[in-house]
């Protein structure tokens, strides 16, 4: 058997041993509780699913070319940027709000846990700006 797509490959072969990690883990170690027990087995039987999927889609030359396809296509590009940008808008204000939130609370209260909660953050948002700066400066001598 030929490998048409290798990343479909590893996804489901990934996905299928996780599937058989929490299926075998489900039924040596059981939870005490039915509830839990019954939804393992049912999120390993999904994980299965999807990896046999992954799988035969890796093994099919007619899949892998609609996988091919689907992937270079230039909406779908399009598409997965504009959730990038967004998504990465989202994370910036929740860890702006995060950091303010920190930093508040060490000015109220002179408690050193809020400073560390600040610290995290104000670090991330740090990282950010230096790397949005670089980046710039990249693609503007770049291009």
């Amino acid at each position: 058997m030929k490998i048409y797509n290798r990343k479909g490959f590893a996804w489901g072969l990934l996905w299928t041993a996780l599937s058989g990690w929490l299926l075998i883990h489900s039924v040596l170690a059981p939870e005490p509780e039915p509830e839990e027990q019954i939804k393992n087995i049912v999120v390993g039987i999904i994980l299965l699913l999807v990896g046999l999927n992954g799988l035969s889609r890796a093994f099919s030359r007619k899949a892998s070319r609609e996988d091919y396809i689907e992937e270079k296509d230039e909406r779908n590009q399009l598409l997965a940027l504009k959730i990038k940008a967004r998504t990465l808008d989202v994370m910036m204000a929740a860890i702006c709000v995060l950091a303010a939130a920190g930093l508040g609370g060490y000015i109220l209260t002179g408690e050193l846990a809020w400073g560390c909660l600040f610290f995290g953050p104000f670090l991330l948002t740090g990282v950010y700006w230096i790397s949005g700066m670089i980046i710039a400066v990249h693609y503007e001598r770049h291009s």
